[in-house]
Order: C-alpha cells, then sequence, then structure tokens
C-alpha cells in the first residue's frame, strides 16, 4: 500500500542569521539549485513525492502552482552572483543540520552535492533528536533539515503555526505583515473559498521570501497481509482499526 500523508519535508534558514539575513538572492539561489525530483527518486526511494510548494496534494486549498522554484542549476548559478559571490566566492561554508534519526542523512548528503555544484559549500552536522530540537528552537542553526506533519487536514496547519510572525513554532524567525495580515483574515473568513484565497495568497508570498526550501511530500508505504480484506488508512497517515477487516482463513 501507498497512500499520501499530510506532511511535508523541507530545509529551514534562520532569517536571523548571515548569510540569510536580508539576502533574498542568495536564498532563492538555494531554491533553484536543489533537484527534488532526484531527492524523491534516488535518496527515498521514488516513496515520497517531490513537493511543489508548502501544502501537500491531499490538502484542501493545495495549489500546484504556489512555488516558482524548478531545478535550475544554471539560474541558481546567477542568483548567487546577483547575491554578491560570485561563483560562491566569498561565501563561507554552511552547515546543514539534520537529524540522524531517520531519512534525513541521505537527504543532506544529496543536498552537500547539489549546492557545490553551484559553488555553495555545505557542511554537514548530524544531531540526535533531543539536541537538534533543542537547538533548532533556540534559534542556534542556520539551515536544517526538518519535517511536518499535520493533525488536521487544514491549509491553515501548513501555514499559520510556521509562518506567523509572532509563534512560536516560526523558527525561521520569518517576519512578513502582509502574510500575518493574510492569515488573520483567512482565520477571520467565513466563506470557504475567500478563505483558501487568502491562505493562497498567503503560501505564495512565503515562498517568493525564501524562509525555507521545500522539498518533498511524504507518503505510507505499508505492507499487509492477503487475509486483510479491507485496508484503511487516513490522509493524516493513521490506520483506521475499526474499519479495516481481516479474513479467517
Amino acid at each position: 500500500f501507498e497512500g499520501e500523508v499530510a506532511a511535508l519535508g523541507f530545509v529551514g534558514l534562520n532569517l536571523k542569521q548571515d548569510p540569510w539575513k536580508d539576502n533574498l538572492k542568495l536564498r532563492q539561489a538555494l531554491e533553484y539549485g536543489i533537484d527534488r525530483k532526484t531527492i524523491a527518486d534516488k535518496v527515498f526511494m521514488g516513496t515520497v513525492a517531490p513537493a511543489d510548494g508548502l501544502v501537500p496534494a491531499n490538502v484542501f486549498g493545495h495549489q500546484s502552482d504556489a512555488m516558482p522554484y524548478k531545478y535550475d542549476a544554471d539560474l541558481a548559478k546567477e542568483l548567487l552572483d546577483e547575491a554578491g559571490f560570485p561563483e560562491g566566492k566569498g561565501l563561507p561554508a554552511i552547515t546543514l543540520t539534520y537529524r540522524t534519526e531517520g531519512p534525513a542523512g541521505g537527504a543532506a548528503q544529496a543536498i552537500q552535492s547539489q549546492l557545490k555544484d553551484i559553488g555553495v559549500m555545505v557542511e554537514l552536522e548530524g544531531l540526535q533528536s533531543g539536541v537538534f530540537l533543542e537547538r533548532m528552537l533556540a534559534g542556534d542553526l542556520s539551515m536544517f533539515i526538518v519535517s511536518w506533519q499535520a493533525d488536521s487536514l487544514t491549509i491553515d496547519t501548513f501555514l499559520y503555526p510556521l509562518f506567523k510572525s509572532d509563534e512560536a513554532q516560526n523558527v525561521f524567525v520569518y517576519m512578513n505583515p502582509d502574510v500575518d495580515k493574510f492569515l488573520d483574515d483567512a482565520r477571520a473568513e467565513s466563506d470557504l473559498s475567500d478563505r483558501i484565497k487568502l491562505y493562497n495568497e498567503a503560501e505564495r508570498k512565503i515562498l517568493e521570501d525564501a524562509p525555507v526550501i521545500p522539498v518533498v511530500f511524504y507518503k505510507d508505504v505499508m505492507v499487509y497481509s492477503p487475509r486483510v480484506t479491507k485496508f484503511v488508512h487516513t490522509p493524516l497517515g493513521e490506520l483506521a482499526l475499526n474499519e479495516i477487516t481481516v479474513s479467517d482463513k
């Protein structure tokens, strides 16, 4: 069985730290310099999908054209030049931190290799989960691989907690008054269609500002016995045990 779950794997950038602070061109260079499809196909062996935004496809309000960034090494190099680092000259090595548990290490190695191709040198730092979370929440990490899984199938879950300027989980220290207004107005809007439009506008603006680099949307891949005659997997990645049926033969 293979099913989509409402979960995003991405690279976060701490906008209080150099070199990301006040350098949009550099952040966008990385957006174009990471080949999401290769990471999905080679690192995760096709068990995930390349991210095309912040909101997974199985969440109502997903927009497939939200993210302007497609892998383009030449454009990434041009943006790196515009950022003040032609061919990467003058840009110190960047530390990419990841959790040693799980598949993030493989993704980190792929990102390191891909960014080297555009002139960005990356050093890898693997941490145990507890230490990783502690340092990320303290604002100590500059660039880090992290995932976010929804506890409800709403677009708000992927935008408000992570990108509203005064939210504790906004570990990127991302602040944009326009985005704040979109998100607050969306929560106050009673018309579903108008609410989704506001969230969509917020998502497009966040992606334009590039505080994070969406990489993959996760899937659940499971094997079950032929005796299972009804298998129910929810979009939140849970098994509906009260609905699953098993034959006694």
